[in-house]
Formats: C-alpha cells, structure tokens, sequence
C-alpha cells in the first residue's frame, strides 16, 4: 500500500512539473519579443561555439604540424605552410 501512495504522489509531481513547463511554453510562444531573444542569444551561442571550436582545432593543427616538420619527406612543404601561416599572423 505504501509503494502506492508513493507511487501516486510521484505521478502528481510530474504532473504538476509538465504542466507548469506547457505554461511556460505557452507564455514563451506569445510574446514575439521574448521568441526574438531566444533567438538572438541561441545565435550567439553557436557563434561563439563554431568560433572557439576552430581557434582550438586550428591551434591543435599547428602544433601538430610543428612537430611533423622533422619528417624529410613532407618536412619542407609543412614548414613553408607553417611560414607563410606566421608571416600572415604577424601582420
């Protein structure tokens, strides 16, 4: 009986929480202004991500790249990227 009651009260829980957030949903959905804000801060976010996302991998390309430099093979086209990539960061 007790796992019933407990049981019950749980489903009410999530009962209440679901409508509450349908509310919320509601309330988000009418007003233009607030949709245009999640928008606007949604963009920012991902911009930010792809931004820092390819500083990271691009810094992790170069060092990569600096430590192949001593292969002779592909040593010597690597180290003019790597140059000319300085050179155009010095600028």
């Amino acid at each position: 009986m007790g796992d019933f009651m407990l049981y019950n009260k749980k489903i009410l829980y999530e009962i209440r929480l679901l409508n509450s957030k349908i509310d919320e949903f509601i309330d988000n959905s009418n007003s233009k202004r607030r949709i245009i804000l999640n928008g606007f801060i949604g963009g920012l976010a991902k911009g930010l991500g792809i931004s820092l996302g390819v500083v990271i991998l691009g810094a992790t390309l170069i060092i990569v790249l600096k430590e192949l430099i001593s292969l002779p093979i592909i040593g010597k086209y690597i180290a003019q990227i790597v140059y000319y990539v300085d050179i155009y960061l010095n600028k």
